[in-house]
Parts: C-alpha cells; sequence; structure tokens
C-alpha cells in the first residue's frame, strides 16, 4: 500500500542496487522512488537472482520507525530498504534489511558492521 507522502510499498519495489547512492538522493523517498518498480507486489523469492544472502536489522510494527531506521542507514552509506509485510498476515511487520550479497561472508561483514558501528542486533537471512 502506498501512503501520501512515504515511499510507494515496498513489496512493490525491486530490491536496492548493490552499491547504493543515498547521497544523490534529497530524501529518503527520493531514494525509494529510485529504486522502485511499477505497482505490481514482487514475490521476495524473486528479488535480483543470484544473490542469496540479505543482512535483517530489524522487524517493526510501525512502518514510520521502519523507514526512519532505513533512512539513517540510506544517509550512512548501506543499501538499505524496507520490505512491507505480507497482505495475508495477522500482524504486519516491516522489516528492515541492508543489501543482497552473493557471498555469506560479504553479508557477514556487514553484519558485523551494523553490530559494531550501528549497535544493531542484525541477522542474515537467504
Amino acid at each position: 500500500t502506498h501512503r501520501p507522502g512515504t515511499a510507494p510499498s515496498v513489496a512493490a519495489r525491486a530490491a536496492p542496487p548493490l552499491v547504493a547512492e543515498p547521497a544523490a538522493a534529497a530524501s529518503v523517498q527520493e531514494f525509494h522512488r529510485s529504486v522502485a518498480v511499477p505497482n505490481e507486489p514482487v514475490p521476495e523469492s524473486s528479488l535480483t537472482t543470484g544473490y542469496a544472502y540479505t543482512v535483517q536489522v530489524a522487524a517493526l510494527r510501525a512502518p514510520d520507525t521502519a523507514e526512519q531506521v532505513a533512512g539513517r542507514l540510506i544517509a550512512k552509506g548501506f543499501p538499505a530498504y524496507v520490505v512491507d509485510p505480507a497482505p495475508d498476515t495477522p500482524v504486519g511487520v516491516y522489516r528492515v534489511r541492508v543489501g543482497q550479497y552473493r557471498e555469506r561472508g560479504e553479508a557477514e561483514q556487514v553484519r558485523r558492521r551494523l553490530e559494531t558501528e550501528e549497535h544493531f542486533k542484525p541477522w542474515i537471512i537467504r
């Protein structure tokens, strides 16, 4: 769903590029629009093929809080994004994720950075 004044539904977004350029974006919303695709839901399993590992930073009930966390990470150069809850879930959880990586070692390096520098307790997902 699209909330006025926010980025398009994350379920409708493509996976972010491996190398994000957040400094070029005037806002988090502009950055998210730059990686948006038409308003068709994209199943998570079909996100960028060949990238098996992603770092999940948080799972939050408040969409605005999730967008703020992602925005803070984007401003620091992390390719962060928010995944909307699946439409059929009883409790909506917005997942803040960073990147997509081909190798687990790459994801592990990012996970350690997020833990050390940002004080998150992130985990790697496939």
